[in-house]
């Protein structure tokens, strides 16, 4: 269910919390990592029309991906 005219729609908490934990591990400002991520679900949710608990665990999939390059080979 979409969210109603010009009211904002809350983030899941647990995401929340898991991207300041993300950030605190990798050396981000958890700020950062929050509004990528809370993008990510957005686009996936209302252009994909993805259920709004799938486009958050897969937004913070993408997430993990696009900021740990750990163990990545340098270019």
């Amino acid at each position: 269910m979409a969210a109603p005219a010009n009211k904002r729609r809350v983030p899941t908490a647990i995401y929340q919390a898991a991207t300041e934990v993300l950030a605190d591990a990798l050396g981000w400002k958890p700020k950062d990592i929050f509004y990528h991520w809370q993008q990510l679900a957005w686009l996936l949710e209302f252009e994909s029309k993805w259920p709004r608990a799938v486009a958050e665990y897969t937004a913070f999939e993408y997430a993990k991906l696009i900021f740990d390059k750990r163990g990545q080979a340098a270019s």
